[in-house]
C-alpha cells in the first residue's frame, strides 16, 4: 500500500480541498479503506461517494475498485516491517527511538522523491544548466543550503556560478544577468517573498529559471521556466528542515550529475588541481 500513500503525497500539494479530504482519510486509514465502500469512505472524509470514485481516477486508476485491487495486491507482495512507531520526535523518546524515526523518515521520504521525481522536467532543466553562460543559485533559510552547496560544486569545475547569503545582492546581481544564464531558485512552499521577486527580476531579464518546490500550485512554480517538485511531506510548523533540505539537495546533486558525466574525462583535471588546492590547508 505504500506506494498509494507515495502517489497521494506527490500531487497532495495540487489536491482541491474535497481530494484533500479523501486524501488525508486514504493516508491515515489505509487498511480500513480496502474493506470500505464508496459511501463509506464518503461519510467519514466529509464529501460524496461520486468524489471519492473521482479521486480514485485522479490517482490513475479506473475506478475505486481497481485502487482496491491493486492494494490488496501490493500488501499480498510486500513484507510487513516489525518496526511500527509515530515517525514524529516527541518528548519522551530516547535516542535509539528518535535514530529510528530519522531514519524511518529519511527512508520514506527519498522514495517519495525518486517515485514522483519527473525525469522530462530534470532534463530540461539540466540542459539549461550545461548551456548557460553564468549560473546563479537562490535560497533562504534552510532552502539557501542546498543552493550554496551547488554553487559551490560548479564554481569547482568552473562554471560560474553566483550565490549569496545576502538575498538583497543576489537580486542586485540579477540585474545584471543575461539571456544567456540561467536561474536555480530552491524553495520549499514556493511562497516566500524573496524567491519570487528574484524570479521576477530574472524573467524581466529574459532568463530562464528552474524552480524546485514543494508546492506545484505556488506561485514560484508557475512562473518558473522548470518547476521541479520534491514531496510536500513536511509541515509548515517543523521543528527543525529536515526531508525538504535532504530532498533539495539531491535534486542539486542531480542536476550538477547530469552537467558533469557526459564531459567528465574533460573536467576531472580541475577537481583534481582544485582537490590539491584544498589539501594544502589540511597540511
Amino acid at each position: 500500500m505504500n506506494s498509494i500513500v507515495l502517489r497521494i503525497r506527490s500531487v497532495y500539494g495540487s489536491l482541491s480541498k474535497v481530494n484533500r479530504n479523501i486524501a488525508d482519510y486514504f493516508i491515515h486509514n489505509l487498511d480500513d479503506v480496502a474493506q470500505e465502500t464508496a459511501q463509506e469512505i464518503a461519510k467519514k472524509s466529509n464529501t460524496s461517494p461520486a468524489s471519492v470514485i473521482r479521486f480514485a481516477k485522479k490517482m490513475g486508476f479506473a475506478g475505486l475498485e481497481d485502487l482496491k485491487d491493486s492494494m490488496l495486491t501490493e500488501e499480498e507482495e510486500v513484507e510487513e516491517n516489525p518496526i511500527v512507531f509515530d515517525p514524529i520526535v516527541n518528548e519522551g523518546d530516547s535516542f535509539d527511538v528518535m535514530s529510528q524515526k530519522i531514519q524511518v523518515i529519511m527512508e520514506n521520504s527519498t522514495k517519495d522523491l525518486f517515485y514522483q521525481l519527473d525525469m522530462e522536467k530534470l532534463s530540461e532543466a539540466i540542459n539549461f544548466v550545461k548551456h548557460a553562460t553564468t549560473i546563479y543559485a537562490f535560497g533562504i533559510g534552510s532552502s539557501s543550503l542546498p543552493a550554496y552547496d551547488l554553487a559551490q560544486k560548479f564554481n569547482r569545475i568552473n562554471k560560474t556560478t553566483h550565490f549569496n547569503f545576502d538575498t538583497h545582492l543576489t537580486s542586485v546581481l540579477l540585474n545584471n544577468a543575461r539571456k544567456t544564464d540561467v536561474l536555480i531558485v530552491f524553495s520549499y512552499t514556493g511562497r516566500s517573498r524573496e524567491p519570487i521577486y528574484a524570479t521576477e527580476i530574472a524573467q524581466s531579464k529574459g532568463v530562464p529559471v528552474i524552480a524546485i518546490t514543494g508546492d506545484r500550485e505556488s506561485r514560484l512554480a508557475k512562473l518558473a521556466d522548470v518547476s521541479i517538485g520534491i514531496p510536500e511531506n513536511e509541515p509548515l510548523i517543523r521543528v527543525g528542515e529536515i526531508t525538504s533540505k535532504i530532498n533539495s539537495m539531491i535534486v542539486a546533486d542531480l542536476i550538477y550529475l547530469g552537467v558533469v558525466q557526459p564531459h567528465l574525462s574533460s573536467y576531472q583535471k580541475i577537481l583534481h588541481e582544485t582537490k590539491d588546492i584544498a589539501k594544502r590547508y589540511r597540511e
